[in-house]
């Protein structure tokens, strides 16, 4: 189990992963997402933690050091873009209000760094 949050590009896609019905090496090539994970300083990139104690970033616990990632089919990792990152932002600004709001949908301005972001948020049922 990790902390985070993960977006999937194809709902039916994450319906069929939570599913069970596949293999864990069946899932890591089917899967294809964005996330952000939060962990022990050791799982952050290095490069990602001397910019945090450079800029004096602040953490929010010794294991809340976040490892932002993008996964392409087949298992293949790679930094995320500036825009992944952006859309990162966006859905950890809005969540936790989403959530707690208790409504079935909502669309919500996000405002971030290099603009606003527009996202619709709504629950949907596990398969």
């Amino acid at each position: 189990m990790t902390i985070g949050l993960a977006l999937y590009e194809d709902l039916e896609s994450l319906r069929e992963l939570l599913t069970g019905r596949f293999s864990t090496a069946e899932n890591a090539r089917r899967t294809t997402g964005l996330s952000v994970l939060f962990g022990e300083e050791f799982e952050m990139p290095i490069r990602d933690l001397e910019a945090a104690e450079e800029h004096h970033w602040p953490i929010a616990g010794p294991e809340a050091h976040p490892h932002v990632m993008r996964i392409n089919p087949g298992h293949v990792i790679r930094p995320p873009l500036a825009w992944e990152l952006e859309l990162l932002e966006g859905c950890l600004k809005a969540i936790p209000e989403f959530i707690a709001a208790k409504q079935p949908s909502r669309t919500v301005q996000v405002p971030l760094a290099c603009g606003t972001l527009d996202l619709d948020l709504a629950w949907v049922d596990p398969p």
